[in-house]
């Protein structure tokens, strides 16, 4: 009689690996009766969701939007910056009209040096030194509004993403910024706001805002682009002042493709 065959299988075998679960909104379906239950009493007992809707919306865009937020990225993450500018966008844009001729030594600084502080940065600690470090100025996002309770997350998960303005300083940042959002949060982003200096090439900015980036943001509705052209060291605050933009070959038919949206509203 043959010997059996042994199998090559262990008899502690390791577990099948369990695929990760996919990232999404925590489930907002119709609540059964415990959860029905649960969220009257939550409300009954709670002044803020008490309040009138209208009222509590307002009250929850004044706390989660209204802010300018810079997508940082860094070690291929992306973190998300509060803007600390004392200077508005709309100020510096309203700067921008003036004309060049009458420009005074007090004209606001470009995009790059008024926003230097508003995200961490490499920081030269000490002229003897040479080396650089890393120095966390401020903390990230804090969306801790959202854990409160179930019906507060029903009203407040896509307020962040409608109510503020999204900054990015590079086309793969942009890029990785969306991708690391989910398909109902980037419908949601209504307003982009990107620093382009032109003494960076523009490529990249062509190459990652695609026809599909395009479609996968369908309610955005407000760009601000902010271009510093710098001539003979001197900055150019308006890129419609400045004749060379053309002859120099500067395209940004990536950025012209976000025009295929309803934009409301569009700064240049």
């Amino acid at each position: 009689m043959p010997p059996k065959k042994r199998s090559l299988r262990s008899a502690g075998a390791a577990p099948k690996r369990q695929k990760p679960k996919p990232r999404r909104l925590l489930p907002l379906r119709r609540p059964n009766a415990a959860s029905r239950e649960l969220r009257e009493r939550i409300v009954s007992e709670s002044p803020l969701l008490r309040l009138p809707a209208e009222l509590r919306r307002h009250s929850f865009e004044f706390v989660l939007g209204g802010a300018l937020i810079h997508i940082h990225r860094e070690d291929g993450k992306v973190q998300l910056y509060p803007c600390i500018s004392t200077i508005s966008e709309d100020e510096a844009y309203a700067q921008s009209k003036v004309p060049l001729d009458i420009r005074t030594d007090d004209d606001i600084p470009p995009f790059a040096d008024r926003h230097d502080n508003c995200t961490p940065s490499l920081t030269r600690l000490g002229r003897e030194r040479q080396k650089l470090r890393r120095v966390h100025r401020h903390q990230p996002l804090h969306l801790g509004l959202l854990r409160v309770c179930t019906q507060v997350y029903y009203e407040t998960a896509l307020l962040p993403f409608n109510s503020n303005v999204f900054a990015a300083k590079c086309g793969p940042s942009l890029s990785l910024f969306l991708a690391s959002l989910l398909t109902q949060q980037r419908r949601e982003l209504r307003a982009l706001h990107f620093d382009i200096p032109c003494r960076t090439t523009l490529e990249e900015w062509n190459d990652h805002i695609t026809p599909n980036l395009v479609k996968s943001i369908p309610g955005l509705r407000v760009v601000h682009l902010d271009m510093a052209l710098y001539q003979i060291g001197r900055p150019i605050y308006n890129i419609n002042r400045h004749p060379a933009v053309q002859a120099s070959g500067y395209a940004l038919f990536g950025v012209l493709r976000l025009q295929r949206l309803p934009l409301e509203r569009s700064l240049w």
